[in-house]
């Protein structure tokens, strides 16, 4: 018998940007019972600009939302199908119902009882998504801050052909205000899960994942053969798979503190700094002689030129963001962040 939509159980899935997210959406993938989207901050935008569709106006504005979003287009949803759906919709219509219409037109009505939703702004919005999808669960995946400025820093990013951050000092702030939003809204509902013991231990810990994502009533999930993540990254878009070519196998155990060695003394004594006492919380230990070995001026002088560079930065993104018409959402973006 086929699961109704309003029963499927909603997962999302919660990270900085590489975390090994992607890595552990492409193995949730090898289920048939989980239908796992790729990325998108479109539920994000909808949350914060009103969650609720009550009348035609409601309508155009969650559709703009929706295929504005330059990650969502590659979903192949059309902008008349995403319309017909929601317009059908009994109304008012929550974010619930908004959410399940469209994750139903994605799988295109497929009968798939998780579903598991992809998005980096998500850990600002645990709370209104409590109260807007109260079955929904959540699942945080976090790294080694320094592991990942390390791979931020190789990595070059789809929008901006630039590495995605330079500055170690910026990144570990944000990581680490990160995970103090998600321990604040800690709840048997929001399980986390570090990216190390996904590596090292990955049977237990993939195993420790469905018992959290599984609910009574619908079909329990299995321990999938073994099998690459290919069918996920071709489901990626075209210009972000270089990215993620670390699907198609199963990462290296040694290469979780390859920081040690990719980073410099100065990179690892900010990153650390940056982190503050969120580190050793959640588990990752010290390197205590980096500062010394980066030294006290130049780990000031450092920072002092990485700060303007990440503000100019922000600036020339003001500025791109201004050029596409999306500047006021990014605004937006921001003040919600400061306020969460």
């Amino acid at each position: 018998m086929k699961t109704p939509l309003e029963n499927r159980q909603i997962i999302f899935l919660m990270y900085e940007n590489r975390s090994g997210s992607t890595f552990l959406a492409s193995r949730l993938d090898l289920h048939e019972e989980v239908g796992v989207t790729i990325e998108t901050e479109t539920f994000a935008d909808l949350l914060e600009s009103g969650p609720v569709l009550r009348d035609d106006a409601d309508l155009d504005r969650m559709v703009r939302i929706f295929v504005a979003e330059r990650k969502f287009q590659e979903w192949g949803i059309s902008e008349s199908a995403l319309r017909e759906t929601l317009g059908a919709l009994p109304r008012p219509a929550g974010f619930d119902s908004v959410l399940r219409a469209v994750l139903d037109l994605y799988f295109q009505g497929r009968d798939i009882p998780y579903y598991l939703v992809k998005g980096t702004r998500l850990t600002h919005h645990i709370a209104r998504l409590r109260q807007a999808s109260p079955d929904a669960r959540y699942l945080h995946i976090i790294r080694d801050p320094r592991g990942v400025f390390g791979s931020q820093k190789q990595s070059m990013g789809s929008e901006t052909a630039t590495a995605m951050n330079e500055d170690a000092y910026d990144a570990a702030k944000r990581w680490a205000a990160n995970a103090r939003r998600v321990d604040r809204v800690a709840g048997p509902d929001l399980m986390e899960v570090r990216y190390e013991d996904l590596i090292t231990d990955y049977d237990a810990t993939t195993a420790a994942i469905r018992a959290f994502m599984m609910r009574d009533g619908l079909p329990p999930l299995q321990t999938p053969g073994e099998m690459d993540g290919e069918a996920y990254l071709q489901r990626i878009p075209e210009g972000q798979r270089h990215l993620h070519q670390n699907l198609v196998r199963k990462p290296r155990a040694d290469r979780i503190e390859a920081w040690r060695t990719e980073l410099s003394a100065v990179e690892i004594a900010l990153s650390q700094a940056g982190a503050a006492e969120v580190l050793p919380a959640k588990g990752y230990a010290l390197d205590a002689d980096a500062a010394a070995r980066a030294g006290r001026v130049t780990l000031m002088l450092t920072r002092l030129r990485l700060s303007l560079a990440t503000l100019g930065r922000r600036i020339a993104n003001g500025f791109r963001y201004a050029r596409e018409g999306r500047l006021l959402w990014r605004i937006r973006v921001v003040l919600f962040r400061l306020k969460s």
